[in-house]
């Protein structure tokens, strides 16, 4: 039954991705026109916040909400990069979702530290703000997106050429009992069936020694650049001397940019989960693992080359 389901899920997820390749002109369409009402109600909503009208602070954080999932809808690589990590290994699904929440809250961060700084230290105008999100910093996201990129590719080339190794060493040794002078070695590796030891990084291996690392980094490239409509909102209410809900509401935006982000790791994860199940009897079930890793990697790094202009 639990196989049944995973499967499913994993074929799920395939079904969603056809989906949403074959419509991706509408859908990108859809979310703009469903961002660009939200926008307009969000300047509403601040003019009767200003007003004091009641009601006012929570229909703005709806409104908050709801243009951040539809923000995220839209062309970016933060979602991207969290899809592509939890396709390539397998993540445990609360480390996943705090590593979701958790970059989309530190955008928010990075836009309130932004704002903060550039007005009151700086004298710096919204434009000039956005400006520097959109440049300066989003090129130090997608540089740190497109190395984290070629990290899963150089991780999981290095698990493919692992299994090819502790085959071949597998296929030499005899068995312990003729082989008594069989040389340990200090690393821990890959079992061998025959003489026991192991001769390359397991999976669990490289998950328990990098996988915090991984995710603080993953988490810091796609918190360093903050969202544009945060900003906005942000001198906005600097401006009208309501700074405390603009930073409620950037946070708003942030969780709702979490929802979608969250929506694409699950189905990652689905993804991963449903092909190393379908391979879960046969010998290629490792190599599988370290083409999904490789290509999730490759998916990020050409991403994020085209988002530096370098392809």
């Amino acid at each position: 039954m639990r196989r049944a389901l995973i499967l499913a899920s994993g074929l799920l997820a395939v079904l969603l991705l056809v989906m949403v390749w074959q419509h991706h002109a509408q859908i990108v369409a859809w979310a703009t026109a469903m961002q660009r009402d939200a926008q307009n109600g969000l300047a509403r909503s601040l003019q009767a916040l200003k007003a004091g009208n009641p009601g006012a602070l929570a229909k703005l954080m709806g409104l908050c909400l709801a243009y951040g999932f539809f923000h995220a809808v839209g062309p970016g690589h933060g979602k991207f990069l969290v899809g592509a990590y939890s396709t390539s290994r397998s993540v445990p699904i609360g480390r996943l979702v705090f590593a979701t929440v958790a970059s989309s809250l530190g955008q928010a961060v990075t836009a309130v530290a932004l704002v903060l700084a550039g007005i009151s230290l700086f004298a710096l105008s919204r434009q000039q703000l956005t400006t520097l999100a959109e440049t300066t910093l989003t090129q130090l996201s997608l540089i740190s997106i497109m190395l984290i990129g070629v990290w899963i590719v150089l991780r999981g080339a290095a698990r493919g050429t692992g299994l090819v190794a502790a085959k071949l060493a597998a296929s030499r040794h005899e068995p312990p009992m003729t082989n008594p002078g069989h040389h340990h070695h200090d690393h821990a590796h890959l079992r061998c069936p025959s003489c026991g030891h192991a001769h390359a990084p397991s999976a669990d291996d490289i998950a328990m020694a990098s996988g915090w690392r991984e995710l603080a980094s993953m988490i810091l490239a796609i918190a360093i650049r903050p969202c544009s409509g945060a900003i906005l909102l942000l001198v906005l209410t600097w401006q009208m001397n309501i700074l405390g809900a603009g930073i409620a509401g950037a946070f708003a935006m942030a969780t709702g940019t979490a929802c979608l982000t969250l929506l694409v790791a699950v189905m990652g994860s689905s993804l991963r989960k449903g092909a190393m199940e379908g391979f879960a009897q046969s010998p290629a079930l490792r190599a599988v693992g370290a083409s999904l890793e490789i290509a999730a990697g490759l998916a990020v790094l050409i991403l994020a080359a085209e988002g530096l202009g370098l392809v």
